[in-house]
């Protein structure tokens, strides 16, 4: 993950948190988020999305191939 720039990495760490932050959602009744966490969890995506749709084509396919090929 270390060869990729950092919008891959902005865009992979924040798919990491949202995941994270949606199965404490979707599992832990206790769970709470105030409007503004969600508010601000919105725009951190959309950050993430847009530096992603800026990357290179050449970044974004090696990443696409990275993710789906399973590691030894």
């Amino acid at each position: 993950m270390n060869e990729f720039p950092e919008s891959i990495k902005v865009f992979a760490d924040t798919f990491v948190e949202m995941q994270i932050e949606r199965t404490l959602a979707d599992y832990y009744p206790a769970t709470r988020l105030g409007r503004n966490e969600v508010m601000n969890n919105i725009r951190k995506v959309e950050r993430a999305l847009e530096q992603l749709r800026e990357s290179d084509a050449k970044d974004k396919t090696a990443f696409t191939v990275w993710v789906t090929i399973p590691k030894r």
